[in-house]
């Protein structure tokens, strides 16, 4: 398998950008839906406050969305209503962070491996430090679990990429 995803010259600035572009998107689109299940699912988090009041994107809710979602989700399963409301903008927020970390380290296989360190360091840190009374946040095993599948999932995405792209 080759080293690198693209390389640095010229002739191979189209891969490059499609590199770009593959990572941005599935970035882009993972922070959105981490911070619209904020909005929907967990408003009374200091995220949701910003976004919320401070951006007004609540008006970009019409009213009994929420609850009419929240339903519609609890018919087809209550597990998934569950991790919708629990963990869903974890996962997505830890997903959208590999991404970021693999493209920042320029996609070569064995660094897409090291990233994996990375992000599960930066995460594995951010949830221990809420242990700490003055961070908002509460600890949760679960919530490494869902960032941890969600840093996997984000890797086999970028690898199986690389493995499509050569």
């Amino acid at each position: 398998m080759p080293e690198r995803l693209y390389n640095d010259s010229s002739s191979e600035s189209k891969t490059k950008d499609i590199s770009f572009v593959f990572c941005a998107v599935f970035a882009v689109l993972s922070l959105g839906l981490g911070v619209f299940a904020y909005i929907l699912f967990r408003k009374d988090t200091f995220i949701s406050v910003i976004l919320l009041e401070y951006l007004h994107l609540d008006k970009l809710i019409t009213p009994g969305f929420t609850d009419e979602l929240k339903q519609y989700l609890s018919q087809k399963s209550s597990w998934l209503l569950y991790f919708s409301k629990n963990y869903l903008s974890d996962y997505c927020w830890a997903y959208s962070l590999e991404i970021c970390i693999i493209y920042a380290l320029r996609h070569e296989e064995k660094r897409v491996k090291n990233s994996i360190v990375i992000s599960f360091a930066f995460m594995a840190f951010a949830e221990f430090i809420q242990v700490i009374p003055f961070v908002p946040g509460t600890f949760d095993v679960f919530d490494i679990a869902c960032e941890t599948i969600a840093i996997l999932v984000a890797a086999l995405t970028v690898y199986i990429h690389i493995i499509n792209k050569n």
